[in-house]
């Protein structure tokens, strides 16, 4: 920006001034003031005859016009180079004051696009402050969600290794069951090949016992007429011993394995429940 200078100071006559360069010519000597054609218009015709001391009057009164005129036509010359000065001045005011504004609306403008940034910037920590807000919302839920998981995940833990040792339990039983039903599978095999046995001693002995009723008595047919009419009924009652007798022994010999184990059984049956 141009610097403003000081006002311009008129000083008409307390000391002679150059000649403005704009004129381009130097002030007319006063005795050429008399030549113009304007003052020998303007000035009285003299007499004709006039009195030395009237004509001396005269001229000294003329030279008093002349030297005013003199210091007019400079008074003129400084004013129109004031004049001059002070339209530059004023030229370079007014540029000044273009420049001024041109810079004015400029920083008007940097001002309002601060400020339009400085808006813009705070909506948008606004904004975010609002989302972080729901975020920390969003995020206590989620803490509690987590918490609500951890606990029930410890809760499954447990039941898991409940669960875990359940199994392991229930795998024992079932191993135990495994060998207790290949046990009582071979003991059912078993009682199978007794209850095979006790019938073919029954067959053999009721063989043997008619063979011995038909030696001894050489007619089965009367036996038989004799045990129907309340005869010897010594046969029916051997026989019926002797298979009371080969029950008890297959029951005694295979049914006593079968009766320790079935307490066993029966406790894991309990404990399975």
């Amino acid at each position: 920006m141009a610097v403003r200078r000081g006002g311009h100071v008129l000083e008409l006559r307390d000391q002679p001034q150059p000649p403005p360069p704009l004129l381009r010519r130097a002030p007319p000597h006063p005795g050429a003031l008399i030549d113009e054609p304007l003052l020998l218009r303007r000035a009285p015709a003299l007499p004709p005859q006039l009195h030395p001391a009237a004509a001396a009057a005269l001229e000294d009164r003329l030279a008093a016009q002349h030297r005013n005129i003199q210091a007019l036509l400079l008074d003129n010359q400084r004013f129109a180079a004031t004049h001059v000065a002070l339209r530059q001045e004023l030229d370079a005011s007014r540029h000044e004051l273009r420049v001024a504004a041109a810079a004015a609306a400029r920083a008007r403008a940097e001002r309002d696009a601060e400020v339009r940034g400085v808006f813009e910037r705070s909506l948008r920590v606004e904004a975010e402050a609002r989302g972080v807000e729901g975020m920390r919302a969003e995020l206590d839920h989620v803490r509690g969600d987590v918490q609500r998981l951890a606990a029930a995940r410890d809760e499954h833990l447990d039941r898991l290794q409940g669960l875990k040792a359940e199994l392991a339990r229930a795998r024992a039983e079932i191993a135990q069951v495994s060998a207790l039903r290949s046990e009582i599978e071979a003991m059912q095999r078993e009682i199978q090949k007794g209850r095979a046995a006790v019938e073919f001693e029954k067959k053999a002995h009721a063989e043997n016992l008619e063979q011995r009723y038909v030696v001894t008595y050489g007619n089965p047919e009367m036996v038989y007429r004799g045990s129907a009419y309340g005869g010897n009924t010594y046969a029916d009652a051997y026989n019926m011993h002797q298979v009371q007798m080969g029950g008890a022994e297959a029951y005694s010999q295979y049914g006593s394995l079968y009766v320790s184990q079935a307490p066993y059984g029966a406790q894991q049956t309990q404990e399975h429940k």
